[in-house]
């Protein structure tokens, strides 16, 4: 074995390939790290923290998993194929002793390969660049990445790969492995994303990412920076688990294996089967056979290779592998919801395009490397150039027959697909599986099929092949990180698209012909050149690609005005450079009136918006020079403010007018804005299409143009805004601040008329009461008045619609939907009309005539819902789609009593242009929404658990500094999960007096102009009119504040001589504060705390006391508790809960 193992190590040491592994693996770790120094995602962490070292060497473990397979798969293939085997099996050499030499052989160079990982990993932080985000060396997470990360990791793979190579002798079995533990992971990933699911996906996972993902998924950025995860529990668990699995899987491979020329040998059923007897020789009679046409031997090697490809057993092994993950995907959890979603359409196309455009992508180019080069490997290659064909015939026939395979693979997903759809009741769109799956992913198939047969044949090897194929498809990255993205460089990208039930493809149709187009013609010439089919079919092709890229670069840069992410990002800098200084607080006319004209050509996706703004000078100044925005993609057909007045400044590239008016405006007078914007623009922008304008179902909202400067156009992220040089954000001063809310800085109350003009069969929707509809020009026109001034907030859509209407207390509830979706709709009325029930109760009466839910498409977008006064438009994913389980929240009921709450919170109070002023919206339209279920009689546990997770897992994640509640600005898992959380704990402090305190609230500012109300104006005021203990509220409020208490034991004997249970509890309980950056402080203990006693068929819930660190209390209840639950109502934002829960004995 010592032999065997020395031979191993003496070859692999002597191959130039073994040390270019070796370099590929330094110098991508290396070049990673050091591109990560300059990431704005990075924000407040390290990229040599702990966490992220672990996280960067699994992924990298992950995505390396062929320079594995080509070290210990071949450890005893390679003697096959190179035809040595039988030297060994006459040797003296035990099997055993051959195996294992071998396999420890190839391990041991596959671990000091990987020793690369690390030492490229340090060496990035050491590269030239910013060393910002650089902390200190520290030797202890380098050898956890490679102890506890790496060695189970290679021993697992190393093992599986080289046990199928020896007992398959079939390079196919080690990529079958290599994709079954890519599925494994990713099944893992998908089931991490549901709270219930977490423990069994830490466990299915073989590389251990989502068991270290959720073991530092509540970490701050502190802790993620200098703290490694503890090596024991389910970590542990997983890293024994799967390494020993590979041992196992290693002794089971020993025990199989044999000195055989072939693979291991089948019995023959039955006895000895007799001989026949050989028929004597006779000479054939020859015959003239006509040589076949080229066309003809194309078709037959084609329909060969097809036959040859779809019953091996590999291909069936794909095939498994894929049912397994379409199956998971399907029944996977929303991940922003936390619940099912039925299989329309929509959700359809989105599972079965994920699985076609990475599990099959991945088997189509090792399909390629092996048909590129399986003549060479088995010695075919002169028979093959021999044939009466050529070689670029066989090549274009194997290439078309995997093709065709995979597009066959395609086609019975799409068909499962569909006959899930038609098991559910849903009318399928076989059309949409058409174009999505087999159109847009099958141009990226075809092109990343085409550079790897083009790769393939450069290579000097195979493996060498998957690796040029592997760099070639992080030249977008590179791209992106270079700042230099561009379509035309994200080879076979057909860009971002969503298919809608609403509206198909219309949206995406330019850019999907266009981009598929061009890639197709460049596959064409890929394949042309890799065939060397000569000039008069190379220079054609050529020609058209030419072409292509000629008719889209002027698309880009001469139809539309080319711009990316990082132009973007520029464009907003140079806005605050040029005009902050100067406007940031130059006082402006506010926006009194506005009478918006808007023209909707749906079917050809553009949209015209005219209109005037009355304005007035609010202030105690004359105003001489005003400042007007708009959105710089429309065209300007008519900006003007009278005749006299005189245009100093026009930045079309920024979107911005400077004005000088001929007399100065004084204070409480009033002047006409009058204007019209158009967008009519054939084909699509560099960043994708525009999804606001849809065939049926658009969506347009605030797009007239602003007054003044608006800061919401600034950089808000810290990263983003040191990259461009900026300085920190600045603040407004507060005594100008509260003289503008955060809905709109330029507007208090607006009287707003609206009239749209949209197409013959569709309904437009607009803020306030329908005042007439008519048809004029072709158009079907409308005309909406708002009963009372606004909030300078509005939306308009159009689309055809079916009509639900229910009446609450004489206000008509009415959803808007799309035949397609008729399931949840009786849930949103339910949920509008419990909300008005609870709102009016609680808070103030409801101030609009009308109420209504709109269905516009979903575009892939965070925002499941919005609210305008009177008008709540609803994605077709937020709500109107998700399937409801009967023990579960009801989805669609919650997010609408959330979006009505904002009737209330948002537009009646709405808070200064101030940090903290979502708490005054977002929040309590959040803990509104939690109320009204709990009073519809569901259960809030599933919500409040949401949330905390939420909210703890989003601490982790921002790259900015978390802020307390009253001053976040833009964090939205602190103004949701928190605030809500904060204000439900309240709610259990104060009960009554909360209810009470709100309502006066809304009272004295429901729509109040300035001074509007801030956070620390609303926490005061709860400070003052709540009784209890101010210091918990300051503590929701002001500060971060984060709790650990945990269950030791629970004890429950009989109250003697009564029918009452005593409980001897005994808590461990631990508070820290937390600064921005996640650094804690231990805070004193003087909390009062639930307990929930459980008995089965009684509940009692009981507060508690805590001051100690350990404690021992008694309860007493009439029935016997099986269980204790502390926090049930998670309003400790403890981070371990998986310990709150005890067993009474």
């Amino acid at each position: 074995m010592l032999t065997v193992l020395k031979q191993e190590l003496l070859l692999r040491s002597r191959q130039a390939s073994t040390w270019g592994q070796f370099l590929f693996i330094l110098i991508a770790a290396a070049g990673y790290l050091a591109s990560q120094r300059n990431d704005s995602e990075l924000g407040r962490g390290l990229v040599n923290a702990p966490v992220s070292l672990v996280t960067i060497s699994g992924i990298f473990c992950l995505l390396v998993g062929p320079i594995v397979a080509a070290i210990a798969g071949t450890g005893i293939l390679r003697d096959y194929e190179l035809r040595v085997h039988e030297l060994f099996f006459t040797s003296r050499l035990k099997p055993l002793q051959y195996y294992f030499g071998r396999f420890l052989g190839s391990f041991v160079v596959v671990a000091a390969l990987f020793l690369a990982l690390p030492l490229g990993l340090w060496l990035g932080t050491h590269l030239p660049g910013d060393t910002s985000h650089v902390g200190p060396f520290r030797l202890a997470p380098y050898l956890f990445c490679y102890g506890v990360v790496l060695l189970p990791n290679l021993l697992l793979t190393s093992a599986l790969f080289f046990v199928c190579g020896a007992l398959t002798r079939s390079l196919f079995a080690v990529y079958a492995i290599g994709v079954s533990l890519f599925v494994c992971y990713g099944i893992g990933a998908m089931l991490a994303l549901g709270i219930k699911n977490r423990a069994a996906a830490a466990i299915l996972d073989p590389y251990g990412l989502t068991m270290l993902s959720l073991e530092t998924q509540y970490w701050s950025p502190a802790q993620k920076n200098t703290q490694l995860p503890a090596l024991d529990g389910s970590l542990l668990l997983n890293r024994c688990l799967w390494a020993g699995l590979g041992l196992a899987v290693l002794l089971l491979g020993s025990a199989l294996f044999r000195f055989r020329a072939q693979g291991p040998a089948r019995r023959q059923r039955g006895s000895m089967r007799r001989e026949r007897p050989t028929p004597p020789p006779t000479t054939p009679i020859p015959r003239v056979v006509p040589r076949p046409s080229a066309l003809r031997s194309f078709v037959h090697l084609v329909r060969f290779t097809t036959q040859q490809l779809v019953t091996s057993w590999p291909f069936w092994v794909f095939f498994v592998l894929g049912l397994i993950v379409f199956f998971t995907s399907v029944n996977k959890e929303d991940s922003l919801l936390g619940t099912a979603l039925r299989p329309t359409t929509v959700r359809m196309l989105t599972e079965v395009g994920d699985l076609f455009s990475v599990l099959y992508v991945i088997v189509g180019v090792i399909y390629v490397g092996e048909l590129c080069w399986q003549d060479r490997l088995l010695r075919v290659a002169p028979l093959i150039d021999a044939l009466p064909l050529s070689r670029a015939t066989v090549t274009l026939a194997r290439f078309v027959a995997l093709l065709g395979a995979i597009l066959l693979m395609g086609v019975f997903f799409c068909g499962l697909a569909m006959l899930l759809q038609v098991a559910h009741g849903i009318v399928p769109e076989p059309r949409a599986y058409l174009l999505g799956v087999l159109g847009a992913h099958g141009v990226t198939l075809v092109c990343l099929l085409s550079i790897a047969l083009c790769l393939h044949s450069i290579a000097p090897n195979k493996f060498l092949g998957h690796v040029l194929f592997l760099v070639a498809t992080f030249i977008p990255s590179l791209a992106e990180l270079l700042e230099l993205e561009h379509p035309l460089l994200d080879f076979g990208s057909v860009g971002e698209w969503h298919y809608s039930d609403l509206d198909g493809f219309s949206a995406f149709a330019p850019q999907l012909l266009g981009l598929g187009g061009h890639w197709l013609l460049v596959s064409a010439l890929l394949l042309t050149l890799t065939l060397r089919l000569g000039r008069r079919v190379i220079v054609p092709f050529g020609a058209l690609v030419a072409a292509s890229t000629a008719v889209l670069l002027y698309n880009f840069h001469g139809v539309h005005r080319f711009t990316n992410a990082a132009l973007e990002n520029r464009e907003r800098a140079d806005y605050e450079r040029l005009y902050g200084p100067r406007w940031r607080e130059a006082p402006q006319p506010r926006i009194t009136a506005a009478d918006l004209d808007i023209t909707l050509w749906p079917e050809r996706r553009a949209f015209r918006l005219a209109g005037q703004y009355t304005l007035k000078n609010t202030t105690q100044k004359p105003l001489t020079e005003l400042f007007i925005g708009y959105d710089s993609t429309l065209a300007v057909e008519k900006l003007a403010l009278g005749p006299t007045a005189q245009r100093l400044e026009n930045n079309t590239r920024l979107g911005v007018q400077i004005w000088r008016l001929a007399a100065p405006l004084a204070p409480g007078q009033e002047l006409t804005l009058a204007f019209s914007l158009l967008w009519d623009k054939p084909g699509f922008a560099a960043t994708g299409a525009r999804i606001d304008i849809a065939e049926n179902g658009t969506f347009l909202k605030n797009l007239a143009p602003r007054m003044g400067y608006q800061r919401d156009a600034e950089l808000s992220r810290a990263a983003d805004r040191k990259k461009q040089s900026l300085k920190a954000r600045p603040r407004l001063p507060d005594a100008l601040a509260i003289q503008r809310s955060y809905i709109a800085s330029d507007a208090d109350l607006v009287d707003l008329t609206t009239t749209v003009r949209t197409a013959p069969n569709q309904r437009a929707l607009a803020p306030g009461k329908l005042q007439r509809e008519w048809s004029e020009g072709g158009r079907r026109c409308f005309r909406y008045v708002t009963e009372r001034p606004i909030r300078y907030f509005w939306a308009v859509v159009s689309g055809r619609y079916l009509e639900r209407t229910v009446t609450w207390k004489n206000i008509p509830i009415t959803v808007y939907y799309d035949p397609h979706h008729p399931w949840n709709v009786e849930r949103m009325l339910r949920g509008a009309q419990d909300t008005l029930a609870f709102c009016s109760k609680s808070y103030g009466p409801y101030p609009f005539a009308q109420l209504r839910i709109v269905e516009f498409p979903a575009r892939g977008e965070a925002i499941a819902a919005q609210a305008f006064a009177g008008t709540v438009p609803f994605s077709e994913e937020g709500g109107f789609i998700h399937q409801v389980e009967p023990d579960a929240l009801d989805i669609p009921f919650f997010v609408t009593a959330h979006e009505v709450a904002h009737q209330w919170w948002g537009h009646q109070v709405t808070g200064a242009e101030l940090p903290g002023a979502e708490l005054l919206a977002e929040s309590l339209a959040e803990y509104t929404a939690i109320r009204v279920a709990e009073e519809a009689g569901f259960s809030a546990q599933e919500v409040l658990e949401r949330s905390s997770d939420q909210y703890l897992k989003g601490r982790g994640k921002d790259t900015d500094e978390e802020q307390a509640l009253v001053t976040a600005q833009g964090q939205a898992y602190i103004s949701y999960p928190k605030g809500a959380l904060a204000f439900h704990a309240l709610h259990w402090l104060a009960g009554k007096h909360l209810e009470r305190f709100l309502r006066n609230y809304v009272r004295v500012l429901a729509f109040r102009g300035a001074p509007y109300p801030t956070a620390e104006n609303l926490v005061l005021n709860l400070e003052e009119n709540l009784p209890g203990d101010r210091q918990r509220i300051d503590e929701l409020f002001r500060q971060i504040v984060l709790c650990d208490v945990a269950v030791v034991s629970a004890q429950c004997q009989p109250v003697p001589g009564t029918r009452r249970w005593k409980t001897q509890l005994t808590v461990t309980a631990q508070k820290v504060r937390a600064d921005g950056q996640g650094n804690e402080k231990p805070a004193p203990l003087h909390d009062s705390i639930a307990v929930a006693l459980d008995g089965g068929s009684a509940s009692e819930t009981q507060f508690i006391a805590l001051s100690q660190p350990r404690q021992t209390v008694t309860l007493e209840t009439p029935f016997r508790p099986t269980s204790v639950l502390l926090d049930p109502g998670y309003h400790l934002f403890d981070r371990v809960r998986e310990n709150n829960r005890g067993t009474v004995e």
